[in-house]
């Protein structure tokens, strides 16, 4: 896990911060699996589907994560469990940003027809993702 008081201060100037909020189909809502996100400096947090829900759109509460200058950010399906293991439902890549996103929301949605749990063994979704400044 990414954690600012033991990471090398040399790798956290590499990156840049932004708030992530995860948009999922609804019949993965309420299940006992985590949505996080993975760059090649190592994990982010990752929130629980079993929470809270925006009424407005649906997404999952926002987490601030680091994201790299240049590559891909990994999405990953976790359960919630004491197993860290996980399956990689895909990577967005972020290399055309080319700003600064302390401001901003990344918006990561999950498309699929599988459930959290068929995902979770063979995962067929489609990622999209937008960067916007926060309002």
């Amino acid at each position: 896990m990414l954690n600012p008081d033991v990471t090398d201060p040399k790798v956290l100037a590499s990156l840049r911060l932004a708030a992530v909020r995860f948009v999922v189909p609804e019949s993965w809502r309420g299940t006992a699996y985590a949505l996080g996100t993975a760059i090649p400096a190592g994990l982010n947090d990752a929130v629980a589907l079993n929470g809270a829900f925006s009424e407005d759109d649906g997404a999952l509460p926002e987490l601030t994560t680091y994201l790299p200058a240049d590559g891909e950010v990994e999405v990953w399906l976790k359960t919630l469990d004491a197993h860290p293991q996980g399956v990689l439902l895909g990577s967005i890549p972020v290399t055309a940003w080319g700003r600064d996103t302390e401001d901003d929301v990344l918006t990561i949605t999950v498309k699929t027809e599988q459930t959290a749990e068929d995902a979770a063994a063979s995962p067929h979704v489609t990622l999209s993702a937008s960067l916007k400044p926060v309002k």
